[in-house]
Parts: C-alpha cells; structure tokens; sequence
C-alpha cells in the first residue's frame, strides 16, 4: 500500500535563529532537481532553494516516486506551501 505525502518546508536550518543573516519569511526556488516520475532516496536533494543571500536543499524525507512538482524556478513560497507531492510506500 502505498501513500501520497505533501512535501513543504519543514525544519529550517539550525542557524536560522542565531545567525540573523538570512531569516526571511519568503523563500525562492533556485532549482528544481528531481521530475515527475523519478524515484528518490531518504535525503535525496529536492530542489534548492534562497533566502536573502544563502542558499539550502531540501532533501525528501522519504524514499518515494515524484508525483508532482508545485513549484518552479524563480517561484516565492513560505513555510506552508506545498512543494510537491511524493508517493511512498506504506
């Protein structure tokens, strides 16, 4: 049995708080890296993503199937977008 998983930003980096430099609330997407169809691993990288100046991954948080992407380069989202969706097994 398998099941369909939303996949957002969910943790931000550790540095977020302490640092300061880049806690924005809206993020861009630099690069999508995966397709619709493509199998992926447990920490596989996503798609990458900025805010103000650095730039981070997002790793799938589980091993699955892309099934869709909600996102394209350039687009601005926050923590309660979906990113795309990602069949996993049961």
């Amino acid at each position: 049995m398998s099941e369909i998983v939303e996949v957002r930003l969910a943790d931000l980096p550790e540095c977020w708080e302490s640092c300061g430099n880049c806690s924005a609330e809206e993020f861009e997407v630099v690069e999508v890296l995966v397709t619709v169809g493509e199998r992926v691993q447990r920490y596989d990288p996503l798609l990458s993503w900025e805010a103000d100046k650095s730039a981070f991954e997002l790793p799938a948080p589980y091993a699955g199937t892309v099934v869709e992407v909600l996102v394209a380069e350039g687009d601005v989202f926050d923590l309660s977008k979906v990113l795309l969706l990602l069949q996993v097994a049961g």
